[in-house]
Formats: C-alpha cells, structure tokens, sequence
C-alpha cells in the first residue's frame, strides 16, 4: 500500500530537478535504489534518520531546501504513532537464518527473562546495550524466539531512540496497545493507556521487545504490565535509571564467531581462512560491519574476500566502503555521534590521538583534551552510557578502530590541522614528562617513591610515552626529549624484556648529538652498546656504540665514560671470540673508574674481566668475582643499594658458571641457592637455573637437571641469547634423546 507524502514528493522532486535516476541517487547516497523507490511512492513513510541525512547529502539540499525536506520526514515520524498509522507499531523482526555466536550472551538474556526472585509487582526488564552496529536487536530477537512460553504474545516496538524523534511515553504504550488488542483500546490520554496496558497484559501477558531506547521515560511506562510478562530493551545506553532492571553489555564479536559468521555469510570459492582473519580484524569484529562486508563480497560471484580486504587497509577510506544498500556503519555511528551532548562529543573527537595502544587510561584521555581529571571522568562515563566507548578493568577504555576511524573522521572535519598538532604535542609532552617522574624514581640519587606504582605507569603506558618521545625528536624539541629521557634511563636495567632500550638509547644520543652535548651524547652511546649487549645480544652493533661512546669521552677527557666505554668494549670482544682483548679492555677500565673514585664502574669492570678469564683462567675468574661480592658485602663500599644488590647477584650467577667450567658441581649448588634466595627477577633465576641444571647434570641427577633446565627456558622467554638456549635444549636432549 502506498501513501503519498511531504516527503515522496521532496524526494522526487528534487531527484528530478538534478536529473538524477534512481540507480544514480543510489550510488551518491549509499541508500539502495530499492528503499529509494519505497520512499518516492509513499511504502516506506518513516525512514530512518540516516537514510534521510544519507539523501540530503546526495542531492546536495541545503538551506531551506533541506530545512524542508528533514521537517518532511519528522513530521511524518511524528505521525506515524499518533494519526493511527500502524506501520511501526506493527512491525516485526525477522529471525536471522544466519544468526551466529552470542551463545553466552542469548543464554544470559534468556536466564534473566526467567529470573524471579519471589512475587513482583512489574515486569523486569533486561536492558541490552552496547556499541553501535554491535548487533543489539539481532540478539534481543534471538533470546525472544528461545524464551517465549506457549500463551504469550510477543510484541516489538522501535522507540526511535538514535536518528529519529524518540516516541514519547504514551506514544509507546499506544504502539504497544495497538498490536495487543489489535487496535480496539486507542486510550486518549496517558493515565487511560497506563491502565489499558495493565489491563491488557493481565489478561494476556506479553514478551516484548522494546528496541532503541533513548530514555529510560520511554521504558517506565511499559514497567506496569502484568509481572508474568517479559522485557527486553535495546539501547545505545545503558539506561541506568530504569527501576528493577538487569543489564547485559555486548562486545563485539570474538573473533572465533567472527569467522564462523564469515564462513557461513561468504560462498567457500570467494573466500580464504587468512582473508577472513584479516577482514574480521579490519572490521574490528563489529556485527553490522562484518554482515556489510559478508554481503558485498558475496553478492558478486567474481569478488574475492582478498579483493575487498585489499581495498579496506587503507584506513581513510574503510568506513566508506563498509557500506551495502541502506546498510552502513558510518551512518550508524553517526546516528550515535549526532546524540551525544557536545562537551561529550568533543571528547570523542581527542580521543582518536590516542593511538598508540588499543587501551587508554582516563589521565591519558585528560592530557588530550586539557580538562581537569575529574571533569574528563564525567566525560568518559558519558561516552561509556552511550556505548561509544568500552570500560575495561583497571581504569582503563578502549576506543574500538573503527570508532576511532569515525571518530579522526570528526575530529578533521571540525578543527584546523594546527589545533590538532597541538592538541598532540600536548599529550606527548604529558605522557614524556609522566615517564620521566615516574623513571626517576628509579635513579640512585632519586626520591624513590612508590616503586610499584612506578614500574606498572611505565610498563602500562609504555606505547604511548615512548611514541610521545620519538614524535618529540621528530618535532625537533630536542631539549625535551634530553631532558625527558635523561630520567626515564634509569628504569632501562629494570625492564630488558621490553626489547626496545636499544632505540630509546639512540634517540636519546641523537638529541644530545642535535643540542651539541657531547657529555650526554657519550653517555647515551654507551647505555646503547649495553643494551645490545643484553637486550639485543647484538655484539658487533655493541661495540660500534661503545667505540663512539669511548671517542667522544676521550675526546671531552671524562674518565668516568671511558670506563664505561670500556667495559662494553671488553663484553663485545668476549662475546665476538677474543677474549684477549675483551681482558685488556676489562683492565683499562678498571684503572679508569679507578682514578675517577667511581665504586660502581670498577665493580662493573671487574665483573667484565671475571667473564674474559673464566675463559683463560677459571681460577683468576673466581677470585675476581669474590672480590667483588666482598666489596658488595662490606658496609663500607659507597654505593646505592639496589645497585649492591644487582651487582650481587651478577657476581653470584658469573660464579656459578665459573665454578661448573671448574667442574665445582657441589660449590655450584651453594651458590646457586643463594642466588634464588635473593633475588626475585626472572632473568636472574632463569641463570640460576641454568646453572644449577647443568651442575645437577655434572652430579648425575638427571631429573632433578631436567626439571631446572625446562623451567629456565621457560622463565627467560624469548629474551635470552639463541646460544643459550640451544646449550640448555641440547642437554635436554643428552639426558631424554627422546625429546630430540
């Protein structure tokens, strides 16, 4: 049946008036020449917010013109529950033949409408919220099909809560009324249809579904119905403020039912298991995105899930393909955006700067936005209510990609490009200055402080700090960076396993480099040859960084340097096969740090020469080391105490493995006891391990060797040198050839 309207014949009109068929509107709008033809007749009277904003655009309307045409399509939403037009009120979903996943999630809806905790006056409802495009309708019909008794009258209502005027109150219960008494009971005024409604569903109770709620006033009414009836409320929000309600809060889908739903939507020639991984990812596993998807590939037998995720990497141009007919995901998050009170949406729009990690904390969305952190809080529990972004444990939010897309999208559309670089330099220079509070604490002569507090900032926002100080570099505020980075080094020997100090070390010299600071620059240099030597196990790479480090000291005359310099020289000369020369490095270091009066240098230096001679004198080896741990021990060696104790535990593990190449196995056990003892780090005891291993292997105790060897791998990790691992798989495979 078809109705002529104000708004089919704008619509023509002005189609007409561009000279525009239908398939061309079509292609402009994104909105299928099918629903186009629907509205132009007069079938369709009540399009959705983003289909009519979708033609606009199209038809280029503005102005009065399209002042016009959106009164066109209110008015006739508006009239679409009053003037006794019945289409929405009506209306029923369809199953989804395809409907895929969601088992925890349909069973706890299922669970909740079943749930009674003794008599009620009302009905419970159980509200179903989350991100847009998230599936939220789909799911609520699906725990609807399974939880209906027999004798139950199932009802569906779209409240037009996102892109439309919301139906008010009594226009709810009058929709509702008129499919349950087959429009008979048309009360006039609200207390009329609050009684009718109650009276209705006492004599037939009723399993509805509310969909797209926007205000909890919308639901309240519906509360009244008799208790054995069921609710279920779909919204964008999570309606906090509905009396008696049970939530449920959808994520996108996993990625395991993303690809059971591509498997099933996408014919098997069109279609490759790394292609779907991939395009799930693409499209961060969002229902809506994923079915947009599904549908264009499959629709043309000769386009491939490789062709279309091929097209989609590029992320300025995602969102405008993820769309089919009058399905589109950026007008859904549109629909979303669009409702969002502006301080919140302002917020939204920062948010897409934080991207250096798929998680932020609220401090980090404050450093963006420049409101103070309590303010930025309210912000955020705005953007959680209305499902644009998701609360994780912790403190900590998650922007999902393709909202983050949309949310650039805005950002660029609504600010000058310098406004957002400073917005970003803004955040960069928080998130370095933070990391460099935090890294202090760690330094010898720091303040201390909350220890733990300070290793869990700095490994949490690790992503983000580190790329604020390589877009400073970039920027060219050296200063900044030196300065930043001059305190944040001191947390490097607490974190090898991050695997990045390397770079940090280098953009730290390049800095000083740029400002002309030698001093800084060859103390950098070396913290670079360190960390290849026990980060990167790179040796060579090590000792071109500790030779630029020995140059620039020499040439500025710090001795203290030099034996720094020095000492990594010896350990890449010992590593590299030369251990001559690493003992004559080892050596000159040593009387280096000596005639500077630096205790913690002349330890490292020993230690270095402790390694070079347990090569070529086991026995002198060993005696160096017990040097050290006398000088460690006494109370009269000035040094910070965390540093004592590292130097502790190396010289115990450098002993350990002096005394299994003396073949000491019983001294070995000794030592390595006392290394498990007191130390809690994981590199360390993985050593200990190592050592007690092979020591246990000496004394024949083959499976006591083969439990500590197994679980030194497994503590290393990846961050081990491939030597050391191989030795210790091979003596696996000694003691259990099986295991080859």
């Amino acid at each position: 049946m078809s109705h002529s309207t104000a708004l089919s014949a704008l619509l023509r009109q002005h189609r007409l008036d561009r000279d525009l068929t239908m398939e061309t509107l079509s292609e402009r709008s994104g909105i299928s020449d099918r629903a186009i033809g629907d509205i132009e007749r007069g079938v369709s009277t009540t399009p959705q917010r983003h289909t009519v904003v979708a033609l606009a655009d199209a038809l280029s309307l503005d102005g009065e013109e399209r002042n016009a045409f959106f009164a066109a399509a209110r008015e006739r939403r508006r009239a679409s529950i009053s003037d006794g037009d019945e289409d929405v009120a009506r209306l029923r979903p369809h199953w989804i033949d395809d409907f895929t996943g969601r088992e925890t999630d349909v069973a706890l809806i299922v669970e909740m409408l079943g749930t009674s905790d003794g008599p009620r006056s009302v009905a419970s409802p159980v509200i179903v919220s989350g991100t847009p495009g998230v599936g939220k309708t789909s799911v609520a019909v699906e725990a609807l099909r399974r939880a209906r008794p027999e004798g139950y009258r199932e009802l569906f209502l779209d409240l037009q809560g996102v892109g439309g005027r919301p139906l008010t109150p009594l226009q709810v219960l009058r929709g509702l009324l008129r499919q349950l008494t087959n429009g008979k009971d048309m009360s006039r005024s609200f207390a009329e249809a609050a009684e009718a409604w109650a009276d209705a569903t006492a004599r037939t109770p009723v399993m509805a579904i509310l969909d797209d709620a926007a205000l909890e006033s919308q639901v309240r009414p519906v509360l009244a119905a008799d208790s054995r009836s069921r609710l279920i409320v779909t919204s964008r929000r999570t309606l906090p403020g509905v009396e008696g309600a049970q939530h449920v809060s959808l994520p996108p889908f996993t990625r395991t039912d993303s690809l059971s739903f591509l498997r099933t939507a996408i014919p098997a020639a069109q279609r490759t298991d790394r292609s779907l991984d991939e395009l799930a990812e693409l499209c961060s596993d969002l229902p809506l995105a994923l079915r947009v998807a599904a549908g264009r590939i499959s629709a043309q037998a000769t386009r491939t899930a490789e062709d279309f995720v091929r097209r989609l990497r590029a992320e300025n141009k995602r969102l405008g393909l993820l769309v089919a007919g009058d399905l589109a995901v950026e007008r859904v998050f549109a629909a979303s955006y669009d409702a969002l009170p502006t301080p919140i949406r302002s917020l939204f729009q920062d948010l897409a700067l934080l991207t250096a990690s798929s998680t932020f904390s609220a401090d980090a969305a404050s450093a963006v936005h420049g409101t103070q952190a309590d303010v930025t809080q309210d912000l955020l529990d705005g953007l959680v209510d209305f499902g644009m972004v998701e609360p994780l444990y912790g403190g900590r939010y998650r922007l999902h990609e393709l909202l983050r897309l949309y949310a650039t999208q805005r950002l660029e559309a609504e600010h000058p490009t310098d406004e957002i670089d400073r917005r970003t330099t803004r955040l960069n220079g928080w998130m370095i200055d933070t990391a460099a509070r935090y890294g202090s604490a760690f330094a010898p002569s720091g303040e201390g402080g909350d220890l733990e507090e300070a290793r869990r900032w700095l490994t949490t926002e690790v992503d983000y700090w580190w790329a604020g100080l390589r877009r400073t570099a970039a920027d060219g505020d050296h200063e900044h960076v030196r300065d930043a980075a001059a305190d944040i080094r001191w947390f490097g020997d607490r974190w090898l396993e991050w695997g990045h100090w390397h770079e940090f070390f280098t953009v730290f010299a390049e800095s000083a480099e740029a400002l002309g600071d030698e001093r800084t620059q060859a103390d950098a240099l070396g913290d670079v040859a360190y960390m290849h030597l026990f980060e990167t196990f790179d040796y060579r790479r090590a000792e071109i960084a500790a030779r630029q480090s020995l140059d620039r000291a020499t040439a500025i005359g710090d001795e203290v340097l030099r034996g720094w310099a020095l000492t990594h020289l010896s350990g890449s000369a010992t590593f590299a096969g030369n251990p001559a020369l690493g003992a004559d490095h080892a050596r000159e270091a040593v009387a280096a740090f000596q005639a500077a009066g630096t205790m913690e240098g002349e330890l490292q230096a020993r230690q270095a020469l402790a390694d070079v001679l347990r090569h070529t004198d086991p026995g002198e080896s060993l005696a160096e080391l017990e040097h050290v741990l006398a000088l460690t021990a006494s109370p009269t060696t000035q040094i910070d105490e965390y540093y004592r104790a590292s130097t502790r535990d190396s010289a115990l593990s450098g002993a350990a493995r002096t005394l299994l190449a003396l073949e000491r196995y019983d001294d070995v056990l000794r030592v390595t006891t006392e290394l498990a003892q007191v130390t809690g780090d994981d590199s360390f005891q993985a050593r200990a391990l190592r050592h007690r291993g092979f020591a246990l292997m000496g004394l024949g105790r083959l499976d006591d060797a083969r439990a500590d060897l197994t679980l030194a791998l497994a503590l290393a990790g990846t961050h081990r040198p491939d030597e050391w691992a191989v030795e210790i798989e091979e003596a696996l495979t000694q003691i259990d050839p099986s295991q080859a």
